[in-house]
């Protein structure tokens, strides 16, 4: 019988969110890796040093390498919960010399994508501009992503039995991801309708396969449906240069800022109000061991015989009883970790809802040095208080992980 490894990292970047994760058999060392964001608002040099230092953080008892024997590093998955650049900024980096099989974004309209930038005060020609015109082309040319999925907004609720091979017991050799039907890329996204992107449907799961059997499985839930509409004439006026915004015509870019200036002005509503939440748990029965660690020091716990699952939630919210019910349709009995949304802001929390979760461990992705935003905030902070609480600033880092 064939054992996993598996290890969670979350790297301190201080105002942002850095993970990494990975599952190993002992049967071949090819891993399959993924990462959840790569960004931050503090300085550029935490991304830099975090990933250079990517191997080294982990303070894992059964080690093993993000890099092939080879020298280099690819990942299987990439997900990006949001347009938003302390949650992006870093990958251009990440990705330099690398591979990416899968990359997942959340589904926003090509209006709501640039409405998020806009809020965000950056140059027209930046490149966090041109991800947001044309993300799927981006990722392709800048990143290197194979293949592109955007995740459409609706129920997280889905059927695992979606994710399984055909034939479970062919011993398959190649570690992989498998991922439902896509549907054909909205042109929304896209101007040339590449065949290697396209739209998953909401409530579909992804299962990571090592010798013929899903050891993992991810479920993506995009709460799109929950934001607020945006402003119909703002909406009409980019629909209106679309075909130019898709490539990335300067002209149209800075027509597409003006519209925004005189439509919202200085009264433009929050952003991230659309984030791509994901799930993952290990589906073996037979857990031998978990560790976890804050900073330095491994806390083994031999007695937790739950597989290993995470919530990451990017900034998304879940203030509201219609949101917590919505999240609450994925499988969170016996959480291992929660991301806590939003760096811990009190506007993405509702007060109680760390004992109706209850994770072993809370992660923040926070400097609590900085006066503005002032995250984590108190109140989450003591909701989560029985919930191992972490933050993960831009000294300490947290991992977790299970032998299987």
């Amino acid at each position: 019988m064939s054992h996993h490894r598996t290890c969670i990292q979350f790297h301190p970047v201080g105002q942002g969110i850095f993970s990494t994760g990975c599952i190993c058999c002992d049967r071949r060392d090819d891993p399959v890796r993924w990462f959840y964001d790569c960004g931050t608002s503090s300085s550029p040099k935490l991304i830099t040093k975090a990933i250079a230092q990517i191997d080294e953080c982990c303070e894992c008892p059964w080690p093993f390498s993000y890099s092939s024997a080879q020298g280099a590093r690819s990942f299987n998955l990439g997900v990006i919960s949001h347009f938003d650049q302390d949650h992006v900024n870093g990958v251009s980096e990440l990705m330099e010399g690398q591979k990416l099989n899968i990359l997942l974004l959340p589904y926003a309209t090509l209006a709501q994508r640039l409405y998020n930038a806009f809020t965000q005060s950056v140059q027209i020609d930046s490149d966090f501009v041109q991800f947001c015109a044309n993300p799927a082309r981006f990722a392709r040319e800048r990143w290197g992503a194979e293949r592109i999925l955007f995740v459409e907004g609706g129920s997280p609720a889905g059927d695992p039995n979606e994710a399984q091979p055909d034939n479970q017991n062919r011993e398959d050799q190649d570690s992989s991801i498998q991922i439902p039907r896509a549907k054909l890329l909205d042109l929304e996204l896209s101007s040339d309708a590449a065949p290697e992107s396209g739209i998953l449907s909401a409530g579909s799961v992804l299962g990571v396969k090592m010798h013929g059997k899903i050891v993992w499985v991810f479920r993506p839930y995009n709460d799109q449906h929950l934001a607020r509409k945006l402003n119909a004439n703002f909406e009409d006026g980019i629909a209106k240069l679309r075909d130019a915004l898709l490539n990335c015509d300067k002209i149209a870019i800075e027509k597409a800022k003006k519209l925004y200036d005189r439509t919202f002005g200085k009264t433009a509503q929050p952003r991230n109000e659309i984030s791509l939440f994901l799930h993952g748990i290990h589906k073996s029965s037979q857990v031998i061991e978990t560790y976890a660690s804050v900073g330095h020091g491994i806390n083994r716990r031999p007695s937790d015989k739950h597989p290993l699952s995470i919530l990451y939630t990017g900034d998304g919210f879940l203030n509201t009883q219609q949101r917590v019910d919505e999240i609450k349709k994925l499988p969170l009995q016996n959480l291992t970790v929660l991301q806590v949304p939003h760096h811990g802001a009190r506007k993405s929390w509702m007060t109680g809802l760390g004992a109706e979760l209850a994770p072993r461990h809370s992660v923040f992705c926070a400097d609590p040095e900085r006066i503005k935003p002032g995250h984590p905030h108190g109140s989450v902070l003591v909701d989560l208080l029985k919930h191992g609480p972490a933050i993960v600033d831009k000294r300490s880092n947290f991992c977790v992980g299970q032998f299987c």
